[in-house]
């Protein structure tokens, strides 16, 4: 089961002092007895140092619960990603987690003369569901040279720094992947079709306002059930609670957050909670490198094409369900040891997790180009002597431009009998008492409604 993380915003407080007593009365037995206790003065602190970098075996205690203390604080601590509040939290067992959706049961009209076969009769729910593993593994590498210890006892708040220092850089670097993976993850649905696309002008002082109204007008929409807004197509709402507005920093410098704010009916400081910000959506060469250290499964992730890019840079803002990430701490361990001949002290700090979206999840993107089909084809394109009382398979695909809704919607002319019919993924059944010679089946693009392809199916 996942475990929601507590979202603690306290700093490291304890000073040198402190630091170095609950160390000792942790390890106690040698060490408490090689190690005296911390005063805060000078010469204590001295005495201290000397008995820590002067003896191997101490040495390698006091660092080994720096390290155990550190990777507490980075368990607890909050930084700056600002989207890690959609992380579920901390799955302890397993390396699959199952995601689950149950429709709404179809209504019934009442009839007091039906049978009771009729009323007992069982209504299987539609339960869909998506299954997310493990991808993430990641360790960071951090060195701590002898020099780096021997002064840490060499003013009063040494060991407070150098504590400071774990942390942040394991937790700085840690942070910055997931912002990145995630970002990464929000664009990859875009471009592949799997948000929905807002067209909007692009946003200045003058029509910011307009802009606030449609952000508005979609987030009214979402409290109302509807298959438009998820890649799944399931019928379900996204309250306001759950909605959250994205913004670049400059959209939101030229954007009316107190129009906003008050359309959500909260105040400025509630308002941070919903608006999140990014910074962009495509990657610097960096952090394109940075990212293929991250995922080496090339199925999954890959680099965006620079008309994917072109694309990308023209949205500035964005809507997102905070389930729509899905994003789970599997493992957060750390390890430390000893090189001697380099005299460094390493630590390997450790981070699993699963990465991935729901396609149960809302993500709407508005960007300025314009959206458009260019065509739609349907394989195979004519079927000949076809029998009756037997399913076939058609699939369809729609080209265009970058981001546009690949899905299609089906349907059929010609047939006769009622019982002919195509489903929601193109499957067509010949019903055994079809009597028409020839039935057309017609994708259309959802994207534009308009642009379509037919296909023709000849009877035997």
């Amino acid at each position: 089961m996942a475990m929601i993380p507590s979202r603690d915003t306290t700093v490291l407080s304890a000073t040198s002092t402190d630091i170095l007593n609950a160390i000792r009365n942790t390890l106690g037995g040698g060490y408490a007895t090689s190690v005296p206790i911390a005063d805060g003065s000078d010469a204590n602190r001295q005495r201290i140092g000397t008995a820590i970098i002067g003896n191997a075996d101490i040495r390698n205690q006091f660092v080994g619960m720096l390290n155990a203390i550190g990777l507490t604080i980075i368990k607890s601590a909050i930084y700056y990603n600002e989207w890690a509040d959609a992380k579920l939290g901390t799955m302890e067992y397993g390396e699959i987690a199952r995601e689950a959706f149950v429709e709404i049961v179809m209504p019934h009209l009442y009839n007091p003369n039906a049978g009771a076969d009729e009323y007992f009769a069982w209504d299987k729910p539609k339960v869909e569901e998506a299954l997310h593993f493990i991808n993430y593994k990641t360790f960071y590498k951090i060195p701590i040279s002898r020099f780096e210890l021997r002064k840490a006892f060499s003013y009063a708040s040494g060991v407070e720094d150098l504590l400071s220092n774990l942390i942040s850089r394991a937790e700085v670097s840690e942070q910055y992947d997931e912002y990145l993976a995630m970002r990464y993850i929000v664009a990859r649905n875009i471009v592949d079709g799997h948000a929905k696309i807002n067209h909007i002008d692009v946003i200045t002082k003058d029509n910011a306002s307009d802009v606030a109204e449609d952000i508005l007008a979609i987030s009214d929409d979402l409290d109302f059930m509807s298959r438009d807004y998820n890649a799944a197509g399931v019928l379900r709402t996204f309250p306001k609670s759950e909605q959250w507005v994205i913004m670049t920093p400059r959209a939101k410098a030229v954007q009316n957050v107190n129009v906003l704010a008050n359309a959500f009916n909260l105040n400025k400081v509630e308002w941070s909670g919903v608006q999140k910000r990014f910074d962009r959506l495509v990657p610097t060469e960096e952090e394109y490198e940075r990212m293929e250290q991250l995922f080496p499964d090339k199925n999954w992730y890959r680099r965006f094409t620079s008309d994917e890019e072109t694309f990308l840079n023209t949205i500035s803002i964005m809507m997102m369900s905070k389930d729509k990430l899905m994003v789970l701490d599997t493992v957060i361990e750390s390890e430390s040891a000893n090189i001697g001949e380099t005299m460094m002290q390493f630590f390997w700090y450790h981070h699993h997790k699963i990465m991935s979206d729901s396609p149960f999840g809302m993500l709407i993107a508005f960007s300025t180009a314009e959206m458009t089909v260019t065509a739609v084809t349907i394989n195979p394109a004519s079927v000949t002597q076809y029998k009756k009382g037997q399913s076939y398979q058609f699939t369809a695909t729609v080209t265009g431009s970058v981001g546009i809704d690949k899905s299609v919607t089906w349907e059929i002319s010609g047939e006769n009998s009622p019982n002919t019919y195509i489903n929601e993924n193109g499957l067509l059944y010949i019903a055994p008492d079809e009597n028409a010679a020839t039935i057309t089946v017609r994708a259309v693009a959802n994207q534009d409604g308009t642009t379509a392809k037919t296909a023709s199916v000849t009877l035997a």
